[in-house]
This record gives structure tokens, C-alpha cells and sequence, in this order.
């Protein structure tokens, strides 16, 4: 049996800053001028934001499903036999996507996911060896 296959979310260095360098300034500024409440509050936005970078990924499981986890708190599998079409995307919709670079995932009857693995053309491989009926706009 195969094993599970992980591919890191693809992460996208300006978007980052956008998201970290306002955070961190607002924390040093806080922590400066003694306004704890204030920097507590910055504090745990950094920690929950740098958990949603650092633990959000896409599995390839050894029972043919595509596991999406976007951080600590969201997690999805899909039975990859139920993914319909892949979608090259550069859509700002919301998803457990680090980078502009998106895939959008339509599976089941329209449902969809946006996530942006790195090694794009590998990943679509990947679930194309699981299930070549996947229609491809990559």
C-alpha cells in the first residue's frame, strides 16, 4: 500500500509580509508603549496566524483520499475518486491557500476547495494516477 504523500501549502513572500509586518509592528508598538492588553491581543494573532502558515497542507492518503488541512482548525478529506475538475486560479476567495498561485478542487456535486500546493504539477500527478477521469484547466 502506498504511503501518504504531503505537499506544503505554496507560500507567496509578499502576500506574508502584507499579513506578518503590520502584526509585528502593532506588536513592538504595544509592547513599547506598556498597552498589554493591546499586545496580547497582537501576540495571539501572531501565534494563531504563524500556525496557520506553518501547519497548513494537502496529504495524498494511502486510502486514495485528498486530506486539506488549513492550519489547526480546518480539515477536509475528499474521496479522490470524487474530484470532478482542477482549475488554475488566482481568485482571492478564501481557503486553506498561502499563495495567489491556487488550484480550485471541484468534487461531489459543485462543492469545491482553493489550495495552493507546492510542486503544483507533481501534486496534479499525483491525483491523476488515483484518478484520471479528473478534468484538468491547469
Amino acid at each position: 500500500m502506498a504511503q501518504t504523500k504531503i505537499y506544503r501549502s505554496k507560500v507567496n513572500i509578499p502576500l506574508a509580509l502584507v499579513v506578518f509586518v503590520p502584526i509585528i509592528a502593532g506588536l513592538i508598538l504595544t509592547l513599547s508603549e506598556r498597552t498589554w492588553g493591546a499586545a496580547a491581543i497582537m501576540g495571539l494573532t501572531l501565534v494563531f496566524l504563524s500556525a496557520m502558515y506553518l501547519t497548513t497542507f494537502y496529504a495524498i492518503t494511502a486510502e486514495q483520499d485528498l486530506v486539506v488541512r488549513g492550519g489547526p482548525f480546518i480539515s477536509r478529506r475528499i474521496p479522490i475518486a470524487n474530484i470532478n475538475r482542477l482549475q488554475k486560479t488566482r481568485t482571492i476567495l478564501a481557503g486553506p491557500a498561502l499563495s495567489m498561485d491556487r488550484l480550485y478542487v471541484q468534487f461531489d456535486q459543485g462543492d469545491a476547495v482553493v489550495i495552493s500546493p507546492v510542486r503544483k504539477s507533481e501534486f496534479i500527478d499525483a491525483l491523476l494516477k488515483i484518478n484520471p477521469n479528473i478534468e484538468i484547466n491547469a
